[in-house]
């Protein structure tokens, strides 16, 4: 239910998907929420804005096949950078901290997103 709400009151979404088959298999069912969500009548303008692959392993296959199926099956909508796995995330919240001042590339990684989110928003305002 918070899930149907915070779409009826977003603009755009971004979707994180852990590059594991089981995620990449459970992203069909957040599409298809994001699809009733926009034919109900509770937010038509809703927009995907991008799938955030996250918590990437480079050096393993199964991450590879995942990103591959993600990149194949949903093309254009896979953001173009991908989130790479790390304690950083553990770490900032075990020190109730940003990760960004653990991490400069994860503070430009994500700065990076939120230009991106505010450009295409600007955009659709025109």
């Amino acid at each position: 239910m918070y899930t149907v709400l915070a779409l009826a009151a977003a603009d755009q979404v971004i979707i994180p998907v852990k590059t594991e088959l089981n995620h990449v298999r459970a992203l069909v069912d957040t599409m298809e929420t994001i699809k009733d969500v926009q034919e109900s009548g509770l937010n038509a303008r809703l927009k995907i804005w991008e799938i955030l692959p996250t918590q990437h392993e480079v050096n393993t296959l199964h991450h590879q096949e995942a990103l591959q199926i993600l990149k194949h099956t949903y093309g254009e909508l896979v953001y173009s950078e991908i989130s790479n796995k790390t304690t950083k995330y553990n770490d900032a919240v075990t020190l109730k901290g940003d990760v960004g001042i653990l991490d400069a590339e994860l503070a430009r990684f994500w700065d990076r997103i939120t230009d991106g989110l505010l450009e295409n928003e600007r955009r659709r305002e025109v």
